[in-house]
């Protein structure tokens, strides 16, 4: 087996930065946030503890900070897996990444919010469940000033909201909300069958 090194390595090279492959439609998605009950940000605050994402707040669909290690599917928290309707969602969404990754599953599943005028620092991701998943962003409220900034100079990149990227996680990666509202994305971990770092 391949030590997180290499793994991280290998990732590394892959040829991009952030890589747009789909779009999808995040209208009712957004619609069921805007009318869900706000204490159910505040459920779960393990991802706030990790140093870089204290001005963050998230909902689990299949997450939880014991997934970051021990390599198993993210534990699925069915209120919000059902409110959000998130078995459509993934239904609509597993052809997409199956055409662009090939054959494999949702490992991790859940929705990140930045607050207002905050930030999250410039780091990069290790662990080998984080460096063997695809980590896959669908913005679902941003604007133009919110900074999305890979690689070593930390170029900046802006997502559109509904579109879906690749972010390669092994690299430097960092955001910065200057704005008054709050940033909002779905990040979605596919872990492949037959992943890259397998053909090296």
């Amino acid at each position: 087996m391949k030590k997180i090194g290499l793994i991280k390595e290998i990732k590394q090279r892959l040829p991009f930065r952030v890589k747009k492959f789909g779009e999808y439609d995040i209208s009712e998605l957004v619609e069921k946030l805007n009318t869900m009950e706000s204490d159910w940000w505040f459920n779960d605050d393990s991802r706030q503890k990790l140093r870089v994402h204290t001005d963050t707040h998230a909902l689990n669909i299949f997450w939880n900070i014991e997934c970051l290690t021990d390599g198993k599917k993210g534990e699925k928290n069915e209120r919000n897996y059902d409110f959000l309707n998130f078995k459509k969602i993934l239904e609509d969404l597993k052809p997409l990444y199956e055409e662009e990754f090939g054959s494999g599953g949702f490992h991790r599943v859940l929705i990140a919010r930045l607050k207002p005028q905050s930030e999250i620092k410039p780091h990069s991701d290790g662990g080998v469940p984080l460096m063997k998943g695809r980590r896959t962003h669908i913005p679902l409220v941003t604007n133009k000033n919110v900074s999305f900034m890979v690689g070593k100079d930390l170029e900046n990149f802006y997502l559109e909201a509904g579109s879906i990227y690749e972010l390669n996680n092994a690299k430097k990666h960092a955001v910065n909300n200057p704005t008054d509202e709050y940033r909002i994305h779905l990040i979605i971990d596919w872990l492949e069958d037959d992943g890259f770092w397998t053909k090296e």
